[in-house]
């Protein structure tokens, strides 16, 4: 029996560390930009708006400018931290949408390229480099902007790289379901005994 709640402690032990998988490191030096709507967004056009983006950067242009885009105004401002790299930089392709609720125990197995945060209204597009990694470690409220709007809505994931990277990491309430179960079978075992 002894032998047995020591296997289950190992088991368990990863549930009660403070973190899942290896941080994503993301912040303002990976920052390629931010685009400012002049009425609140759709999410609809946001492969649109961070091409837009996208060219500017490519373009060398760095000052703010106002582009109406689907019939609406938007400010794109080119703002490349320090690990973005020269231009150019390829288009947006793809992209794959995890809400705000779901990052808490998000783990980015799979590279891409970009990651656009949308919040508020307003969008931030970031240079992942193919990074992999916990998104939940990533403090999006710190952002070169002044929200419109209501906090993080969404991030939407750009150019998947292809390369699959490591195995996910299980989330806490496998583990723990695959504790319970292990408990159960050792209790009817001694149950079936008596």
């Amino acid at each position: 029996m002894k032998r047995l709640i020591l296997v289950m402690a190992c088991l368990l032990l990863p549930v009660a560390g403070p973190a899942w998988g290896t941080p994503l490191t993301l912040d303002l030096d990976d920052l390629i930009g931010t685009i400012i709507p002049g009425v609140p967004a759709s999410i609809a056009d946001e492969m649109a708006r961070g091409n837009r983006l996208i060219e500017y950067y490519n373009a060398g242009e760095f000052d703010p400018t106002v582009f109406v885009l689907g019939g609406d105004p938007y400010t794109f401002d080119v703002e490349p931290g320090i690990n973005v790299p020269p231009a150019p930089l390829p288009l947006l392709t793809g992209g794959v949408q995890v809400m705000a609720g779901a990052l808490v125990n998000y783990e980015l197995s799979s590279p891409y390229l970009y990651l656009m945060a949308k919040f508020g209204h307003d969008n931030a597009l970031y240079y992942l480099g193919s990074q992999t990694g916990n998104i939940a470690s990533v403090d999006f409220i710190e952002g070169p902007w002044d929200p419109q709007g209501h906090g993080l809505s969404h991030i939407t994931l750009f150019n998947s790289t292809g390369d699959p990277g490591p195995d996910p990491v299980p989330e806490p309430g496998t583990l723990l379901l695959l504790g319970a179960g292990l408990l159960g079978l050792v209790g009817y075992r001694k149950f079936r005994k008596q």
